[in-house]
């Protein structure tokens, strides 16, 4: 996702009229500021830093919502593939394992901005009922340590996504009905439909598109890549998309970075730049130099 100035500026009004409002009340001198904060002190409070605190709640609120809604795209509720799964493995619809990572992420992320927009529509709610005194030292804190103390639960509970990846992988797909023959010739038919396709240079490819095109579930197009490449399914993706653009740095001099960053499937420059990074262990333009001097070095032994 990309933003231009012009997107980023209006994020920046609600602090833009803070300053303002602060820098007229320095403005008129000590007296006033003094009266100021004494009545703030007393819970009176002045009618701008209550507008303020209503905008701010209102921001983040819409912040969230966004949230909510990217989240969901990404991790989409599929009332079908699970109806699917569980017909075809009902012994795990009770089980504790760790059957999908990524599920049990989307899960943690969907709670915890849940819980963000409780928090803002349950203060927006406060400030419209009570003093607003009351209401910023006593319900606010308490609602905020009551908020506090269920994300530290739900961290406990969910600790897949606070476990270390070694040791998830362990009983990950311990209670899953797929051999490992099953397991290859699955990881044959991803591995097949990508390359002869390409569908690694899709930048939003999911895990669930691979799987409806081969008819299977999720959870076995997740297992058969984990087992067989030691890598979950964004990993083996990128893996793919690295390679493109190794080879597309060697031969495409005239397109730039960014160009060959999109053409060989990634959606950002940025995430092209670190995951670049992480599997070469060189920026894209160390990758050409190194290049261009090991062609150089080649056509050296050649006529030399």
């Amino acid at each position: 996702m990309h933003f231009s100035p012009s997107m980023l500026w209006p994020h920046f009004i609600p602090q833009a009229i803070c300053t303002s409002l602060w820098l007229i009340s320095i403005s008129k001198g000590r007296a006033y500021t003094d009266v100021l904060f004494d009545n703030v002190f007393h819970g009176k409070f002045p009618w701008e830093i209550t507008v303020l605190n209503f905008l701010l709640l209102i921001q983040a609120l819409g912040y969230l919502t966004y949230s909510a809604i990217l989240i969901n795209k990404q991790y989409p509720f599929q009332l079908k593939e699970r109806i699917k799964n569980i017909i075809l493995q009902p012994e795990n619809l009770f089980s504790n394992n760790i059957q999908n990572e990524k599920n049990y992420r989307g899960k943690w992320l969907k709670h915890f901005i849940g819980l963000s927009i409780s928090i803002n529509l349950i203060a927006i709610i406060l400030y419209m009922s009570f003093p607003e005194k009351e209401v910023s030292y006593i319900y606010v804190p308490v609602l905020y340590n009551f908020i506090y103390i269920l994300i530290v639960y739900k961290s406990f509970r969910y600790s897949p996504i606070f476990m270390p990846a070694d040791s998830s992988k362990i009983f990950r797909y311990s209670g899953s009905s797929l051999s490992k023959e099953q397991s290859h010739d699955c990881y044959l038919k991803v591995i097949n439909l990508i390359r002869e396709e390409k569908l690694y240079l899709q930048f939003e490819l999911k895990l669930e598109d691979i799987a409806n095109r081969l008819n299977l579930s999720t959870q076995y197009v997740s297992q058969a890549i984990n087992q067989n490449e030691n890598k979950n399914f964004f990993e083996f993706i990128n893996s793919y998309r690295i390679e493109e653009a190794k080879k597309l740095l060697r031969e495409r001099s005239d397109l730039t970075i960014e160009a060959i960053a999109y053409d060989s499937g990634f959606g950002s420059k940025a995430a092209f730049n670190r995951t670049f990074k992480k599997t070469t262990g060189q920026t894209p333009s160390e990758f050409i130099k190194t290049s261009l001097q090991f062609s150089s070095a080649i056509i050296l032994l050649l006529f030399s």
